[in-house]
């Protein structure tokens, strides 16, 4: 099954790519400098082509990567989020920067990326950005790994998800990580 929206799956947007795709032996392609990574992380295939916005003259780059479990997803999401983002409720969670929208939805970790900057730039990522997770599946599904974390003091956006190798040590993997901040520290 393809994730890809299609010419005229998205109201107001048209592909103006034809859709291209990458599997494990070949991602190295599309993402040469960070494809270890993402193999590391379950990555099992991407999705991804260029739509334009039928009112705006710009465009948007649509990746859709299928990680192997959700926890993958969100690991590839928490490791390229900043703390200069700003955090928003789209699929499980998704992050906003200048000129680009993640968020991650079950087994998916899902990003756009525009040329252009500014506030029109940032609508239209989180409309296409809405629009897309409300056609995939796990909408809302929480790691429930994550809740047992405390709340209080917990810095935002802080969580993490390391599939191996944790601390350095090759015996400890599927760990998790959450920073709290005590008396400014």
């Amino acid at each position: 099954a393809f994730d890809l929206p299609t010419d005229g799956d998205l109201p107001g947007w048209s592909p103006i790519t034809d859709p291209e795709f990458y599997e494990a032996d070949n991602l190295w392609e599309y993402i040469n400098g960070q494809a270890d990574f993402f193999i590391d992380y379950g990555f099992e295939r991407v999705e991804t082509a260029e739509y334009r916005n039928d009112q705006e003259s710009g465009s948007v780059v649509l990746e859709i990567y299928r990680m192997a479990r959700p926890q993958d997803a969100f690991g590839i999401f928490a490791a390229e989020r900043t703390p200069d983002d700003r955090p928003f409720e789209i699929g499980n969670g998704a992050y906003l920067g200048a000129n680009v929208l993640g968020f991650w939805q079950a087994e998916r970790y899902v990003k756009l990326t525009s040329f252009d900057e500014g506030p029109a730039v940032e609508q239209l990522l989180i409309a296409l950005a809405e629009e897309v997770s409300s056609r995939l599946p796990g909408r809302g599904d929480k790691l429930e790994t994550l809740l047992l974390f405390p709340e209080e003091n917990r810095v935002e956006a802080s969580e993490r998800f390391i599939p191996k190798n944790f601390l350095g040590q090759p015996y400890l993997s599927d760990a998790y990580r959450v920073d709290y901040e005590y008396d400014g520290q």
